[in-house]
């Protein structure tokens, strides 16, 4: 069993299932030590950073889930590296129709992400933008952090 942290398209339950058809919703997590940024392709990225947390859905995936979504990773964004990660599940749910409660558990678990070797920034479209907002929205995340990707509507 592999588990994902996805933080950008592949928040989305329908996308996330035409790669990986028995992809399992596993929760929302939280990146402790990475910001979001928008790459030179105008997806979704993650880098490095001290002060910055990146918030995403947590994913199980099986062993050939796993394959699938190498190889789009590999024939999608040829310069993707995986890397592990630890992120600190903030909900676990059994499908993505979850929301925060005041006290919420928290665990984390060993996964993997891909993110660009390049640190230039780039431009996403405000309906790609506005898509990652809404997932993110729907399931409670913290207002701080939708003001942040919000950010990014405003370089366009």
């Amino acid at each position: 069993m592999y588990i994902y942290f996805s933080y950008g398209i592949e928040m989305i339950s329908h996308f996330m299932r035409s790669i990986c058809p028995s992809a399992i919703f596993n929760g929302v997590g939280v990146c402790h030590h990475y910001r979001f940024q928008i790459n030179e392709k105008g997806l979704a990225d993650m880098q490095p950073s001290n002060y910055s947390s990146i918030y995403g859905f947590v994913w199980k995936l099986n062993q050939s889930d796993h394959n699938h979504l190498l190889k789009w990773a590999d024939g999608y964004f040829p310069k993707l590296v995986k890397e592990p990660c630890f992120p600190e599940i903030l909900v676990s749910a059994q499908n993505e129709n979850v929301s925060f409660s005041k006290n919420p558990q928290h665990t984390s678990c060993k996964a993997f992400f891909f993110r660009s070797l390049s640190t230039q920034y780039g431009q996403a479209s405000l309906q790609y933008i506005n898509t990652l907002i809404n997932q993110l929205q729907n399931v409670g995340v913290s207002q701080d952090y939708i003001s942040e990707l919000r950010l990014w509507i405003s370089i366009q």
